[in-house]
């Protein structure tokens, strides 16, 4: 079972800002004073397969808790690239760059932008920023969209322009960056128009989902009435959704024998099991490639198929963290990401981005062998992450 959100205090963490401190969990407390069955894994930074010092998130742990092994994140291999200054060697950028210059001159950049690293780096921006001028771009126009959730609420902004006057503006009105009204500069000419070509360089891809498909016309409920512009292309840096039929810059890596994987190969029956919300978690991600919570019925479903007894593994990612095992399973629980421990900076402001707190006990990709060692299969020469049991058993 995989808790998002739930992390662990570091020293510096305010005491006032712990949630979990704050709430009733009373099963979660019992299991965590059983030494043998307890734990801390570590799920931030160059554990996970994130640069040094970055905080986790959910798409980046599943992988992990899945493959048994460190699962280096696009982020990484894309920042390689353009450090060797490689960017503007990509086929399918250099392809849509040239396409923006013979068609309508017009190259839309769009993404999240902050310094905050879970989603675009502002590198990347000036990168892709240098190849459009080194292949003579005549208009290149960049679609900011302000964060607020992995990063400070009141991060960007920084500097004299208009846009930044406008931004400061909205701040001291309250408005935080994930609410932020739309700011445009320059009127209808930097608005995307018919024929023009669009790159959006997210690296995340839970956050651009919707607004891709909506402006290259895969599934525009409810807004199928709004006057979108015509004949517009579409490349991403990452492959956001199997069915989107967009050009990816870098394509996704495959992993071989991940836990589901190997499950099934040996003969372990399993379901996976979690809200609509986040259900590309336990499949997409975790197998190495209703807007609302439903955690009642996630909790329901899972019961359902526990006391079904056909499936030997059980896999259910539950948002909402309190929980109550009781069947003669074995249950596995792991969080995917810190979150919730820390809700205050140490000035007392709200605090909306992830943790990346430290422990030196195991990492993410630590929890598949230490599945395989319990259920009984061995795990595959590809998982060169270990197993946790003998050091739980030991403490």
């Amino acid at each position: 079972m995989v808790i998002d959100g739930w992390g662990i205090l570091s020293e510096s963490s305010p005491k006032d800002g712990d949630a979990i401190a704050a709430a009733e969990t009373p099963v979660m407390d019992a299991l965590s004073k059983n030494a043998e069955g307890y734990t801390e894994v570590e799920g931030s930074s160059l554990t996970v397969g994130l640069p040094k010092g970055l905080m986790g998130n959910s798409e980046v742990g599943h992988p992990n808790i899945g493959a048994g092994r460190v699962v280096w994140q696009d982020v990484v291999r894309i920042d390689k690239i353009i450090k060797k200054g490689e960017l503007g060697q990509n086929d399918f950028i250099v392809k849509t760059f040239k396409a923006a210059k013979q068609g309508t001159s017009r190259l839309h950049l769009a993404s999240l932008i902050s310094d905050g690293s879970v989603h675009p780096q502002q590198d990347h921006l000036y990168a892709l920023i240098k190849v459009a001028k080194k292949l003579e771009i005549p208009h290149v126009y960049i679609h900011f969209f302000g964060d607020g959730r992995d990063t400070d609420p009141n991060s960007d902004g920084e500097g004299s322009s208009d846009p930044i006057k406008a931004t400061k503006e909205r701040y001291e009105k309250g408005e935080t960056d994930e609410f932020l009204k739309p700011i445009i500069v320059g009127g209808k000419d930097s608005r995307v128009q018919d024929g023009d070509q669009v790159f959006f360089f997210s690296y995340r891809s839970n956050r651009v989902r919707k607004i891709t498909r909506l402006l290259c016309d895969v599934n525009r409920l409810p807004l199928e009435d709004f006057p979108y512009p015509k004949n517009v292309t579409l490349t991403t840096m990452i492959q956001y959704k199997l069915d989107y039929p967009f050009t990816i810059a870098f394509k996704l890596r495959h992993m071989r024998n991940v836990l589901a994987k190997t499950l099934g190969t040996r003969g372990i029956n399993q379901v996976h099991v979690i809200e609509t919300k986040k259900y590309t978690y336990v499949t997409f991600f975790f197998n190495g490639g209703v807007e609302k919570m439903s955690a009642i019925g996630v909790a329901k479903q899972v019961c359902k198929r526990v006391s079904e007894g056909k499936f030997e593994f059980v896999m259910n990612n539950f948002v909402p963290p309190n929980i109550v095992g009781y069947t003669s399973y074995i249950l596995f629980i792991t969080s995917d990401q810190g979150n919730v421990e820390e809700m205050k900076f140490p000035d007392g402001k709200p605090k909306t981005l992830h943790t990346a707190n430290k422990t030196t006990e195991g990492v993410l990709s630590d929890v598949a062998p230490t599945i395989l060692e319990v259920i009984g299969p061995k795990h595959p020469k590809e998982m060169t992450s270990r197993s946790l049991l003998a050091k739980m058993i030991n403490s």
